[in-house]
This record gives structure tokens, sequence and C-alpha cells, in this order.
């Protein structure tokens, strides 16, 4: 930043336009006297710049602590749905999407990777996505969530942020990669927070990934799939239920184990007839009715014993470009049965 700084006085010579996006910026606040209007004044300068993507905000209800009250309260929670900010994505005009969506990845490679996912993978062999016609432009949507400290060694500084992104978009900077879905305090945050907020995401994301369900990018061949959840795995464990990797129950799909009297229960054991394959549960039904909305009580985690096991074969065998340096990506089946809710 102070690099860019310099080289904007540079060129700037110490003549600034009126007009300048930094001299605006400097004004804000009355110049720094009114420190509170800051941030109202930078909304509105973005809006006067036309640096905004002009997406829908709405609000959903969920149970929040009053510290006032010492009670827990319905509060609004800001959320930006992901099928709005594919919208507002996709009218910024298709190089922006492509890019938002595929990152530098060519349509050749796109269909490369399906194909490959066609003749290796069992979860994308029984999705409903398997025999799209147009494979370089389906894009694997992913659920990403995380615990941030806003302000370092405050208790009421931390907040949790959820979002979203496409898996191919892996090489992209942050703010073309993650897109928001809502962010909340954790110092309010309760059990029921998370939940509330996800359910009518759930909603919406279940007619984005409808096949059936016509959207903006419909037109172009576009469309979307669940592909997996991303984020901390302190995070994940505690609002998915992942199993750790670290326990010796390290597997969230079926009972192997690290350590057991029995060698063919332990994920050493890469047999297809190891003893820890029959407990893994029967995703038959799943795959018939093609239910591919999701629910945040509902998760099963498509992990085997050698994905736990060895990184390096999980990529050979499924694919998948992961990036684990302090997160965890996992591929997860998630199943909404209607006469459950």
């Amino acid at each position: 930043m102070a690099s860019s700084a310099v080289d904007w006085c540079k060129t700037k010579g110490g003549h600034v336009e009126q007009n300048d996006l930094v001299n605006r910026i400097s004004m804000l606040g009355t110049s720094g006297k009114h420190t509170k209007n800051c941030e109202r004044d930078f909304h509105f300068l973005l809006k006067s710049f036309s640096k905004r993507l002009g997406v829908k905000i709405e609000t959903v209800q969920a149970r929040l602590y009053s510290h006032a009250t010492a009670s827990i309260e319905w509060q609004n929670i800001s959320v930006i749905f992901p099928d709005d900010m594919a919208k507002a994505l996709h009218a910024k005009g298709e190089k922006i999407f492509r890019h938002t969506m595929f990152g530098d990845n060519s349509l050749e490679d796109i269909e490369y990777f399906w194909n490959h996912c066609k003749q290796t993978c069992d979860w994308f062999k029984g999705s409903h996505c398997h025999n799209y016609p147009a494979l370089s432009k389906l894009i694997p949507m992913s659920f990403y969530g995380d615990d941030i400290a806003a302000y370092k060694g405050s208790e009421t500084g931390s907040v949790t942020v959820l979002g979203w992104c496409s898996d191919f978009a892996y090489g992209n900077s942050s703010l073309t990669r993650y897109f928001p879905i809502a962010v909340f305090p954790e110092y309010v945050a309760t059990e029921f927070t998370y939940e509330d907020i996800m359910k009518p995401v759930v909603a919406r994301v279940q007619d984005m990934v409808d096949p059936q369900m016509l959207f903006d990018w419909s037109a172009e061949g576009y469309a979307f799939m669940i592909s997996s959840i991303q984020g901390d795995l302190k995070f994940i464990v505690e609002q998915y239920g992942l199993h750790n990797y670290r326990s010796n129950t390290c597997c969230s799909l079926c009972g192997a184990v690290k350590k057991n009297a029995n060698p063919s229960m332990t994920i050493s054991d890469f047999r297809e007839n190891a003893a820890h394959s029959t407990t893994a549960p029967d995703l038959t039904e799943f795959y018939e009715k093609g239910i591919w909305a999701l629910t945040c009580s509902i998760v099963w985690a498509v992990f085997s014993p050698k994905i736990i096991s060895t990184l390096s074969l999980y990529i050979l065998r499924f694919g998948v470009l992961c990036y684990c340096s302090g997160t965890i990506t996992c591929f997860v089946t998630v199943c909404l049965y209607v006469n459950t809710c």
C-alpha cells in the first residue's frame, strides 16, 4: 500500500483532480473530523463511482444473544443469497462471470476435468449432472465458513463469515473467489444462529442447483451443482459434525478408525472388501431421488479412509485439487428429505 501511495503521488505530481478517487477517500468524514461518518460516506462514494455490483441485500431472522436482556432474541441479519450474487456477476458480462466462476481455466480444461470425474468419481457418477450436455459450463459450487478475529486481542472482535465460491476459481484473489452470504459477531452468536441463517439460504440454493429451474445464466448453458464444504477445520467440525481427522474415529462416513484390534477396520486397509467398507451408508435412494438440496442438520461427508490417510491418493483418484493449509476441504453429499422437515 505504501508503495502504491508513493507511485500515486509521483503520478499526480502534487496536483489532484477534484474527482480523483483517492482524493475523495481522503475527504471522508469531513476529512477525518467526524470519524463515525466515514463508513457511511464511503458507501456513498462507492455508489457514486459505480464500484458496486448492485446485488440485492436481504434480511433473515436469526436467534442471537442479547447482553442487554441476558436472553436469546430473534434479530435481523443481512444476507446476500448466492443466486442473487450470481445474477449480479452475470449481469456484468460473460467475461466477469467466467472469471469469477472458472478462473483462468479454459473450456477445454473444465470439460476435461468433468469427463475425468465421470470415469473415476463415484460422487459425480450418481449426480443429476453426470450427463449434463455442456460440461464445460458446469460450475462446482462450494460453501465456505470461518471465524475471523477482526480485532486482535478482543473477545468482541471475532466474527463468523459465511460465503460461497466456485471450486474452479481457486487461482483467483480472495475478492473474486469468495462471495459473502452473511457476517455475524461471535459475541452474540448462539447454537441456533448458523442454522437460522442457512435454512433460507439452503432453500434458495436448492432451486439454484435444480436443472429444471431457469436463471439468467441458463440460456448460455451455465449450471451449478453442489460440490463441497470449505472452511477452517474447527468451523466444519462444529457446524457440520465432521469427525476430527486427529481423533481415532476420523472418518465421517463409515466406521473406519486409526487403531483397532481388527486391522481390517483401520484406515490402513485399502481393500474394497475391507471390514470398514460394510459400515458405509447406502446412498442408492439418495441418488435415485436426485435430491441435491442442502440442510444444515443432515450432512453425510463423502470421506473414505483413503482420503484421510493420504491426500495425494485422494487427488489422484478423484481428480480434485485441494488447498490444505490451516483449512480442510471436503466433498459432501447433503440430502434433504421433505417428510422430515
